[in-house]
């Protein structure tokens, strides 16, 4: 909830200007303060807290009573009441419904304020972010603009956001708060284990864990003690560790981030840069741009699995498909192949877009919620799909990034200016 004053600059305008605006002289004289601003709620409801108008004169430093505010809703909802007067502590409160209509996130209700002599003093405007069912809403300048990592522990109704700092989600899935408490540097991504122990790489190259539901973090042995710089983490279905950064080789923790060794014997040294994968069968993968290895033994060697020219990132479904992102060959386009035999041959499933712009591995290319998959294709869309047979291209934004998704299947998609992301809750979804 945002509060500010406005301030008395406005006195060095009017000697500056020959022409005053009605009531712009009036502005010198008081602090107006709102209560109740920037507030996050449902499209078509009352906002939680009211929004509240707090006046004071600063010629007599008291509070302005008998003033006259009109709460006006431009976005399609309304007030009630519509106008009000300050009471003895020059306060005027109303509650906010706000509007219903899709791709009307952002939302204002402007109030106009009068003088107890019905003067026009000045316009004050406030804001919310109303959230709709089945549609997007465009969210800016934001504490998810950098987000880089969710993960939820679903015993305990946990999921913690990365996002150039540690985020918790609130009881509505647009509700964030932050972690002040933690004292490492920038956290850069998060992981998850079987046991419910969150992991948190940071962007000086070290990796924090916490055994407590995030009440608390320990500092784990730094993977690279050399490199004090980000780390990219991954975990393996058996809670292995497994950290790439575009300085060095593969490296595992098989003990909770106690210790490190490499864990690149036959990965070849141009392909340093990739993500991990386990199939059921315990199989591992490995794979980024242009590569994808295959280890039978935990990561203590690899070997190179044939894949189609221009390969961009890969994903393993739980049930043992390997998934490829592609750039084609003899275009601009985008391919995504399928492998239903562990990596021994890939079928073309889907080619009909060209893309604004490719990604490397570190942003996602696919997330799972049910029996529904979203194929994140940065710079162009994201598609839909239960088999990886029939595919919908479910939005186009040839500004996409990144895509993420809560325990509960809202969606949340990053913008490449890194200042704007987009939630869809979708109530169709399987």
């Amino acid at each position: 909830m945002k509060k500010w004053i406005l301030a008395c600059i406005v006195l060095t305008a009017s000697f500056s200007c020959q022409k005053i605006e009605p009531g712009t002289e009036y502005l010198v004289n008081y602090s107006f303060i709102k209560a109740g601003d920037g507030q996050r709620y449902y499209a078509g409801q009352y906002l939680p807290n009211p929004i509240s108008i707090d006046i004071q004169d600063f010629v007599t430093n008291t509070p302005a009573q008998n003033f006259s505010i009109t709460f006006t809703d431009v976005s399609g909802g309304a007030t009630s009441p519509a106008t009000g007067i300050t009471d003895v502590n020059g306060i005027v409160s109303t509650t906010w419904k706000l509007g219903n209509a899709n791709n009307n996130t952002h939302q204002y209700l402007k109030t106009a304020i009068y003088d107890k002599n019905h003067q026009y003093i000045t316009t004050i405007n406030c804001d919310a972010l109303a959230f709709h069912k089945n549609s997007w809403d465009t969210v800016s300048a934001c504490n998810e603009s950098n987000i880089s990592g969710l993960v939820t522990d679903k015993t305990n109704n946990i999921t913690l956001m990365v996002s150039a700092g540690l985020y918790k989600q609130g009881q509505n899935y647009f509700d964030w708060q932050l972690d002040s408490t933690i004292n490492f540097y920038i956290p850069y991504n998060i992981v998850i284990d079987s046991k419910g122990i969150f992991y948190i790489s940071t962007r000086d190259g070290n990796i924090y864990k916490s055994d407590d539901h995030a009440q608390s973090w320990k500092t784990c042995t730094m993977p690279v003690p050399s490199r004090p710089y980000w780390e990219r983490l991954k975990i393996s279905a058996n809670d292995h560790l497994w950290v790439t950064n575009p300085d060095n080789l593969l490296i595992c923790s098989r003990d909770g981030g106690n210790s490190w060794t490499a864990s690149s014997t036959g990965i070849n040294p141009i392909h340093t840069f990739g993500t991990v994968y386990t199939s059921t069968k315990g199989i591992l993968y490995y794979g980024g741009m242009n590569c994808l290895y295959q280890s039978t033994d935990d990561g203590k060697t690899w070997s190179l699995i044939q894949t189609p020219k221009y390969l961009q990132k890969i994903y393993v479904t739980t049930d043992d498909k390997i998934i490829l992102y592609a750039q084609a060959q003899n275009s601009g386009g985008c391919e995504i192949y399928e492998s239903t035999d562990y990596g021994a041959t890939f079928t073309l499933v889907w080619n009909n877009m060209t893309p604004r712009f490719y990604t490397d591995w570190d942003y996602n290319f696919v997330q799972q919620y049910n029996s529904t998959y979203y194929l994140c294709l940065p710079g162009a869309a994201i598609l839909k799909t239960q088999d990886f047979v029939q595919f919908e291209t479910y939005w186009v934004n040839n500004n996409l990034l990144d895509l993420f998704i809560d325990n509960n299947g809202v969606l949340i998609a990053k913008d490449f200016n890194y200042n704007t992301v987009y939630y869809r809750k979708d109530t169709t979804t399987k």
